[in-house]
C-alpha cells in the first residue's frame, strides 16, 4: 500500500498532539497533587517563618525582662567617687581627700577610712556630675584629732561652682563635736560642688570620713 507523504505528515502530528495532551495531563496533576514537593516545600518555609518569628519574640521579652533587672537600682547607694559618678572640676584624691582607704579612728573610737583635706588656703572643691540620677548625698563626720579651735567646714552647692546663692549644706565641724550624719536632697541637680575648708589660716582642721554617698532614685 502506498502512504502519500501528506498522509504521514497527518499522522505525525496527530501522535505529537496525543503526547502532548498526556504530558500537559501529568504536569497538572503532579502540581494540584497536594503531596506534591513544591507544597510540602511552601508549608515547611511557612512552619520555619513562623517558629522563627515565635523564637525572636520570646528571646525579645526575655531580653527586655533582664535589662530592665538590671537597670533597676533605685535605692542603691554608691560612693560619688564611683565611675558611675563623673567628676568634672577637680580630683577628688587630692582636693578632696589627703588621704584614703587607711584606717583613722575619731577622738570617739569610731572608724574611718579617709581624711578630709580641710586647709584655710587652696581651693578643695570637687565638681560631680548627678544627671538627676540621685535623691540624696550623705555622710558621716568625725574628728580625728583635738586641735585647738579649729573648726572644719564642708559645703555642699547646686552647680558647678562654690556659689552661695546655691549652697545646700554647710556643716561646721567644732573640736569635741561627737561623730554625726548628714544628708541633703540632691534630687534636682545636674551637678554638685563639695567644698571642704578650715576656719584657721595656719592649721587643717583634721576631719575623717567614710566618704560621701549617693542614693539612686
Amino acid at each position: 500500500m502506498i502512504v502519500s507523504r501528506r498522509s504521514v505528515l497527518c499522522i505525525m502530528f496527530v501522535v505529537l498532539m496525543l503526547a502532548d495532551i498526556g504530558v500537559g495531563k501529568a504536569m497538572i496533576s503532579a502540581y494540584s497533587s497536594p503531596n506534591s514537593i513544591t507544597a510540602g516545600d511552601d508549608k515547611a518555609r511557612k512552619d520555619r517563618i513562623q517558629k522563627t518569628e515565635s523564637d525572636f519574640q520570646e528571646n525579645e521579652e526575655t531580653y527586655g525582662e533582664s535589662e530592665t533587672e538590671e537597670l533597676d537600682v533605685s535605692g542603691v547607694e554608691i560612693d560619688i567617687t564611683d565611675d558611675e559618678v563623673p567628676c568634672i572640676l577637680g580630683t577628688p584624691f587630692d582636693d578632696l581627700y589627703d588621704s584614703s582607704d587607711d584606717e583613722y579612728f575619731s577622738i570617739y573610737q569610731n572608724e574611718y577610712s579617709k581624711l578630709l583635706s580641710c586647709s584655710y588656703v587652696g581651693d578643695n572643691s570637687v565638681t560631680f556630675c548627678l544627671d538627676q540620677k540621685f535623691s540624696k548625698l550623705s555622710f558621716r563626720l568625725g574628728q580625728w584629732e583635738m586641735e585647738k579651735d579649729n573648726h572644719g567646714i564642708v559645703s555642699i552647692y547646686k552647680g558647678k561652682s562654690a556659689k552661695e546663692s546655691s549652697l545646700l549644706l554647710r556643716v561646721r565641724r567644732k573640736p569635741a563635736e561627737r561623730d554625726k550624719s548628714y544628708s541633703v536632697d540632691v534630687s534636682d541637680c545636674n551637678f554638685i560642688t563639695i567644698q571642704t575648708k578650715s576656719n584657721d589660716f595656719g592649721a587643717a582642721a583634721p576631719l575623717v570620713t567614710n566618704g560621701f554617698k549617693v542614693t539612686y532614685k
